[in-house]
C-alpha cells in the first residue's frame, strides 16, 4: 500500500515502516559517514554539496519561507562549514531541488557550475598548476554568465505568467459582469 508523502514523492515501506525520500533534514550526511569510520583522522574524502553556503541574499519574500529555509538548512550549514576543505560546493541557484522540468540551458548551467566549482576546489587544494588559474577563472565566468541568463529567463517567465493571470482574471470579471447584467 502506497502512502503519499506530504509534499512531492510517494513514501515507500521497508520492513513495515514508512520511509520518505528525505530532503527535510541532513541532506549532507558527511558527519554520519565520518562517525561510521573507525579512525576519523585517517579518512580522506571529497564530497559534493549542491546549494548555497553562507547567508542567502535578502529578498522580498514571505517570512514563512525564510523560517522554513532556516529549519531545513540548519544542520547542513554546520556540516558544510566543518568539512569545507573536503567539499566541492556547487551553487546551483536559481535551479532548485524540485525543479523537475529543466530546460537544456538550465542543464548546461548546472554542468558549468559543477565544473567551475570542481576546478576552484582543485585550485584551493593546490592540485592544479598555477598556470591553470586562467582556466579556473574562465570556467567561473562561463558559469556566472549562464546563471545570469537563467535568472533573466526565469524572471521573464514569471512576469509572463503574472500577465496571463491578470488577463484571465480581467476576462472572468468582464464575463461575470455580462452574465449578471
Amino acid at each position: 500500500m502506497q502512502h503519499f508523502n506530504p509534499i512531492f514523492f510517494q513514501s515507500q515501506e521497508i520492513d513495515n515502516r514508512r520511509v520518505y525520500d528525505g530532503g527535510l533534514l541532513n541532506n549532507y550526511p558527511v558527519d554520519i559517514f565520518l562517525r561510521q569510520q573507525k579512525q576519523e583522522w585517517l579518512v580522506e574524502f571529497v564530497a559534493l554539496y549542491l546549494g548555497r553556503v553562507g547567508p542567502s541574499p535578502l529578498r522580498a519574500r514571505w517570512i514563512i519561507g525564510d523560517l522554513l529555509a532556516i529549519w531545513l538548512d540548519r544542520s547542513d550549514a554546520d556540516v558544510v562549514d566543518r568539512s569545507a576543505n573536503d567539499t566541492v560546493t556547487i551553487d546551483t541557484h536559481p535551479v532548485g531541488t524540485i525543479d523537475f522540468d529543466l530546460t537544456e540551458d538550465e542543464k548546461d548551467f548546472l554542468v558549468l557550475a559543477g565544473r567551475a566549482a570542481a576546478l576552484e576546489f582543485l585550485q584551493k587544494r593546490g592540485v592544479l598548476e598555477p598556470s591553470r588559474s586562467a582556466l579556473v577563472q574562465q570556467a567561473r565566468e562561463k558559469a556566472d554568465a549562464a546563471r545570469a541568463r537563467i535568472v533573466a529567463m526565469r524572471r521573464k517567465r514569471r512576469r509572463l505568467r503574472c500577465l496571463i493571470a491578470v488577463i484571465a482574471a480581467l476576462a472572468m470579471v468582464a464575463l461575470g459582469w455580462r452574465v449578471f447584467a
